[in-house]
């Protein structure tokens, strides 16, 4: 159980990178994103730009800033729940409860 557990800390830790930087992507993205809407927006609101166009596009835009941010979530999640560390007394304590768990059914 020990080497399964360290496999799986040092393989989050070698995605670990491109899970940053994906996440700097993706915000980088978002931030590209918002730009625009409020872009097409204050070109509206100048009368550069007719109502139907700004409807079609702006929804294009909030569809994929939902996705980023749906994906930016998911990245997020990930980095932030790094298997922690664990010694071989808490997992001796976890074989207990385990044996326990499976004792009293």
């Amino acid at each position: 159980m020990m080497e399964a557990i360290r496999e799986a800390q040092a393989h989050h830790e070698a995605i670990r990178s491109e899970l940053e930087a994906e996440l700097a992507s993706i915000q980088t993205q978002m931030t590209q994103k918002e730009g625009a809407v409020d872009w097409y927006l204050t070109d509206h609101e100048d009368g550069k730009i007719s109502k139907d166009l700004i409807e079609q596009r702006v929804k294009k835009l909030s569809g994929d800033l939902t996705d980023l941010r749906q994906r930016r979530d998911e990245l997020q999640f990930q980095l932030d729940n790094t298997p922690g560390k664990i010694t071989k007394s808490k997992l001796k304590g976890l074989s207990a409860d385990i044996t326990k768990i499976v004792t009293m059914g």
